[in-house]
């Protein structure tokens, strides 16, 4: 009488336990292991005659394999000749477009003959393919080389006009085409916080850049919900960002490092494969958080969604894992404690711009703290640097600057309509820098010499040989130091030398401009209180005589003169000036010291490695003219 209430209590119980041991747990309906016999990357899942197909490049066999879900067969095996990494799909032309890091050359294989008809070479290595199937577009990255190639599948256009490589400021990794528009978006390897940039394939202009983690690696466009979600490797986390100025931009941690991604059919839930921890991560994009995660083999990598399931590449087992159930993507499935860093953005309108960068000393350094201030607005720096002025009309505004232990300055930036723009800002020397006083002993830091080559070729070597010379007859007790040379900056310099690419020192009247400044800011890092610059513009000139033998034999069928067209007369000329940078001003006119050299060599033609040999002569005969003028006006006195 008491014993059957009690065992319906412990069935009760046990039934209680069972469900949520199964929500905590997912449960995946029916697994299916096909064979490839070698490792893979990436895949791409589509419907063929009716039946489920997965294309996939197989590393070690360097072929690409066609394979039936259904009858778990793999159909076909199409070599290739590389290492595929990356597979994408044209199924209205039923072709794939196959690429690896270590190939030039893309492969397209027609999926209806199970062969390569084409090959289109750019140049370097493929990590990531998309198409653009309606507007005949395909966009490749080249990491290695910081490009990526645009090839139009027009076949009725030559080879030269269908591709075009475009630069871009980091090594590209992962790329999606924005089907509405036809503009791309591709991710860069970058630690800045600004990795996701949006690419015109027209011209290569970039029309913004986005927040995004540390190098990320791959990229899913979410179309419905107007976003792209970013998988970053080096941060461990995903990205949501907006890709209108509505909505919040998200950093949503993970508890293992991860490899590939692909989103649910409505776009809600993230799907990312963990190859080190053998699993599938589950992210609740909504709600900003991973939700779960599931045990799925061994070392699973390119992840595709099929129906309600998934396909995905065990590279481990060597095989393809059909999961024809869908995971569940319950919220209560064990919720994570990882912390969302969010950013909101104002409310989408099209008339609306955004500007968004970082800030940065004059070394390069991104600062962590302060604020800008646009339209009696402030808006902080983030400590990673960058910021964002959202809700600002098409136009030019001034912004305010406020660093600690920096002077106040005012910067320019400049709004699109429906963009956000990037505009990164560098700070102006430090306020201790500028009130920082030079000592007058030469044997102290503080009077050394710094040297800055031009471009040209021969101004490095006099440079180099001007040092010597200084140094036995004006310089002593001071340190010379070349700031830069063929093999690179100097590894005191090295981290200022993009600060002063491209100075304009003096103005065309040769009046010292206001660049001088951010020279006086690196000297007084360096402990340097002179800079010298030098230069060597050479030519050379040709014997118009000829050989007068050659000549003389001419002459007995033709009456002319057959001139020796080999260089002969060289000329080099040396430009030095010497920047004080404690009494030069801005507005002084600036002093040069000019020198001269010249070789008239005549006679027997003089070949190439010859006329370096004298050239390089001329040069040092030059620097030590320029001293000699020196000894009588010492310009390094304090």
């Amino acid at each position: 009488m008491h014993i059957t209430p009690l065992i319906q209590k412990i069935q009760r119980i046990t039934t209680t336990a069972l469900v949520l041991s199964l929500w905590v747990i997912p449960v995946i309906a029916k697994d299916t292991l096909i064979p490839i016999d070698t490792g893979a990357d990436r895949l791409e899942v589509l419907f063929m005659q009716g039946k489920p197909m997965a294309v996939v490049g197989l590393m070690e066999a360097q072929a690409l394999a066609v394979v039936d879900l259904t009858s778990q067969q793999v159909k076909a095996k199409i070599p290739l000749g590389f290492e595929p990494i990356v597979t994408r799909v044209d199924p209205a032309q039923n072709r794939a477009y196959v690429g690896g890091i270590n190939s030039n050359v893309i492969a397209v294989v027609d999926l209806d003959k199970n062969e390569v008809i084409e090959t289109i070479d750019l140049k370097a290595g493929v990590f990531d393919l998309d198409i653009d199937p309606a507007r005949k577009l395909l966009v490749a990255t080249h990491p290695k080389v910081s490009q990526i190639s645009i090839v139009r599948l027009d076949t009725t256009k030559k080879d030269k006009e269908q591709i075009h490589a475009l630069p871009l400021p980091n090594g590209p990794l992962a790329c999606a085409i924005d089907q509405g528009t036809g503009n791309i978006w591709v991710s860069l390897a970058s630690n800045d916080g600004l990795g996701l940039v949006l690419v015109n394939p027209n011209n290569g202009e970039l029309l913004a850049r986005l927040r995004s983690g540390s190098n990320p690696e791959d990229l899913a466009l979410d179309a419905k919900n107007n976003r792209a979600v970013l998988l970053n490797s080096g941060s461990q986390d995903l990205s949501i960002v907006p890709l209108s100025l509505g909505g919040e931009f998200r950093s949503v941690g993970l508890d293992w490092k991860p490899t590939r991604l692909v989103l649910s059919e409505d776009g809600k839930y993230a799907y990312v494969t963990s190859r080190d921890s053998d699993r599938i991560q589950i992210v609740d994009l909504e709600a900003g958080r991973t939700i779960g995660s599931q045990k799925v083999g061994s070392a699973p990598t390119g992840i595709a969604r099929l129906g309600g399931g998934l396909v995905l590449v065990e590279a481990g087992a060597k095989s393809l894992h059909w999961i024809t159930s869908p995971l569940p993507s319950n919220p209560s499935i064990a919720s994570s404690s990882n912390p969302t860093n969010t950013t909101k953005l104002a409310p989408s309108r099209k008339d609306i711009g955004a500007v968004a960068g970082q800030v940065t000393d004059l070394a390069g350094n991104t600062v962590a703290k302060g604020a800008l201030t646009v339209e009696g607005r402030k808006v902080p720096i983030l400590p990673d640097g960058s910021f964002l002025l959202s809700q600002l009309p098409p136009g030019k505004y001034l912004v305010d600057v406020e660093v600690p232990g920096f002077p106040k300055f005012t910067a320019r930036v400049q709004s699109r309509g429906g963009y956000v723009a990037t505009t990164d800002i560098q700070l102006p020397p430090r306020s201790d820098w500028t009130t920082k006083k030079f000592t007058v002993n030469p044997s102290v830091e503080g009077e050394n010499i710094g040297i800055l080559a031009d471009a040209p070729q021969y101004s490095e070597l006099f440079a180099r040989s001007l040092m010597p010379l200084m140094d036995e007859n004006l310089t002593k007790k001071r340190k010379v130091l070349v700031l830069n040379g063929p093999l690179g900056p100097a590894p005191e310099f090295a981290r200022f030398a993009s600060a002063v690419e491209g100075l304009s020192v003096i103005d065309r009247n040769n009046r010292y401009t206001a660049e001088v400044e951010k020279l006086k800011a690196l000297g007084r890092t360096l402990g340097l209180r002179y800079i010298v610059f030098t230069q060597v513009v050479h030519s050379r000139g040709y014997d118009q005589k000829g050989n007068p033998i050659i000549n003389s034999l001419l002459k007995m069928f033709v009456p002319v003169e057959l001139p020796n067209f080999t260089p002969n007369q060289l000329r080099a000329q040396g430009a030095v000036l010497v920047l004080d940078l404690q009494k030069t001003k801005v507005g002084e006119k600036a002093n040069f010291l000019k020198v001269q050299g010249q070789d008239d060599v005549g006679g027997d033609p003089l070949y190439e490695e010859s006329a370096d040999g004298l050239f390089r002569l001329e040069v040092r005969n030059m620097a030590r003219e320029v001293v000699k003028q020196w000894q009588q006006t010492n310009p390094f006195t304090s």
